[in-house]
């Protein structure tokens, strides 16, 4: 199967692509393409580097599910399978786009374990399911 990916950036969408460093800020007003460019960008990358993992987040799990998660089983349906109950999507290289949310501190502090624990490379579960 063969994925199209529609769409056109605009020159800072474009920037955001070509960059090269290792952390980029993207930032704007509303409705400046950030969210559109951002799934693409992931997209991008998961498709191009096996077992890459790759944490999409959003305040809040409406805004979630409106901004990425529909968009996202649009574009990759057939190609990336979608599992709800894990909020993440699953590429055939092993790479997966996980999806989450920060509504509260809990959640908060839930993404600080995550992100502590991937720069320790220890894989273990904690209650929040990231």
């Amino acid at each position: 199967m063969k994925l199209i990916l529609h769409g056109t950036p605009n020159s800072r969408q474009r920037e955001f692509f070509l960059s090269r460093a290792r952390h980029t800020a993207y930032g704007g007003a509303r409705g400046g393409g950030k969210s559109w460019a951002m799934r693409r960008k992931f997209v991008l990358l998961a498709l191009r580097y096996p077992e890459l993992n790759l944490l999409l987040l959003r305040r809040t799990l409406p805004e979630l599910r409106e901004n990425h998660i529909i968009p996202l089983q649009r574009e990759l349906y057939g190609i990336a399978p979608y599992n709800s109950t894990e909020r993440v999507f699953r590429f055939p290289n092993g790479s997966r786009i996980k999806l989450g949310y920060c509504d509260t501190a809990q959640d908060v502090s839930c993404i600080r374990c995550i992100l502590s624990v991937k720069k320790q490379r220890i894989l273990r579960k904690n209650k929040c399911g990231f």
